[in-house]
């Protein structure tokens, strides 16, 4: 055949190259794209361009190829820095939670605190995730709170109960 037809095939195999890391390029800015598998298709496509079977200049593709490499990196930081922001968001709602759950502790309203403290429980639930260990010194802050709001809900009840037994008991003494 005609060696210009031979050369021809290898540069198309280079465009295609040029191709799939202009495609790599777009699924990381638009798709958002994994680090992980980035790198991945970054290393097999960095394996190509090392043990050519193409023609061009494979230079640059190299450093396409770092560039999108080094903004997998930024993506990564990025990432962490928005996992460790929504992290520290999750431990000062989690917080605020259980500070209005000690403060509810000390009331004397009982049908509005304890349902406040109903609220309060299916906000915890409900709220974002921060770490197990933290959470868990928050859970029994917070249902230390609800059980102290309990007992003295009791006891009040208890007391009046008994005042409102010792009333009867003394009426009917009255009406006798």
């Amino acid at each position: 055949g005609d060696p210009a037809d031979g050369v021809r095939f290898y540069e198309r195999k280079y465009a295609s190259l040029g191709v799939e890391i202009d495609l790599l390029e777009h699924r990381l800015g638009d798709a958002g794209l994994a680090p992980d598998e980035a790198m991945a298709l970054i290393g097999k496509l960095r394996d190509q361009v090392d043990r050519p079977h193409c023609v061009g200049d494979l230079a640059a593709l190299r450093s396409r190829l770092d560039g999108l490499v080094a903004t997998v990196d930024a993506q990564r930081g990025a990432r962490k820095a928005e996992r460790a922001a929504a992290r520290e968001q999750a431990r000062a709602r989690r917080e605020a939670l259980v500070t209005e759950a000690e403060k509810l502790a000390e009331s004397t309203q009982w049908k509005a605190s304890g349902d406040r403290f109903r609220v309060l429980v299916e906000e915890w639930r409900t709220a974002p995730h921060a770490e197990r260990a933290y959470e868990q010194e928050l859970w029994k802050r917070l249902s230390h709170a609800r059980s102290t709001f309990e007992k003295r809900r009791r006891a009040w009840f208890a007391t009046r109960d008994a005042e409102r037994t010792e009333a009867v008991a003394v009426k009917e003494k009255i009406v006798k």
